[in-house]
């Protein structure tokens, strides 16, 4: 957005000011703009203001805070990220589950197998691209994914494995 064009020039230093928009504002235009602002310059400060909107009633709101929360990682990443994993909007689930393709570690990947057999398609996708970042930790997820009894997970994993590997699976 402009918003976020224009103070990405000021860093962090831009962080307690947005907070303080975040805080004050009334309306949803302003907080989403703080909030992806704050996102956007890793304001790591602002976690624990941002990590309760994932229980917001605006879905964008909600989207942005997840988008934010996974760029500014920190102590209780996980467990937020896999809260958004739990939100009943499927835009939010995906969101998450982008989000945790930045990370590696047995963490992200048990978040991104649970998200692989997400109903929702764009979960799926997600989750499995998140996934094949994770490199070798990824494929060894689509391996054990691919004899899951969730068959989004089971197919969408066997795809994966097809794709990294050059193989069909049987």
């Amino acid at each position: 957005s402009d918003a976020v064009d224009l103070i990405r020039p000021f860093g962090e230093s831009a962080g307690p000011e947005l907070l303080q928009v975040l805080r004050d504002s009334t309306t949803l235009q302003a907080r989403l703009a703080a909030v992806e602002a704050i996102g956007e310059i890793a304001y790591r400060d602002a976690f624990k203001v941002i990590e309760p909107l994932l229980g917001d009633p605006e879905v964008d709101l909600r989207a942005a805070a997840t988008r934010a929360l996974g760029r500014l990682g920190g102590h209780g990443l996980y467990e937020a990220l896999g809260r958004a994993l739990k939100d009943p909007a499927w835009q939010i689930r995906a969101v998450a589950a982008r989000q945790l393709g930045s990370y590696r570690g047995p963490e992200a990947i048990a978040l991104l197998e649970v998200a692989l057999g997400d109903p929702a398609w764009w979960v799926r996708v997600n989750a499995a691209e998140a996934l094949r970042l994770q490199e070798a930790q990824g494929t060894d997820a689509f391996r054990k994914m691919s004899s899951s009894s969730d068959k989004f997970a089971r197919d969408l994993a066997a795809q994966m494995l097809e794709a990294l590997e050059g193989r069909a699976i049987a």
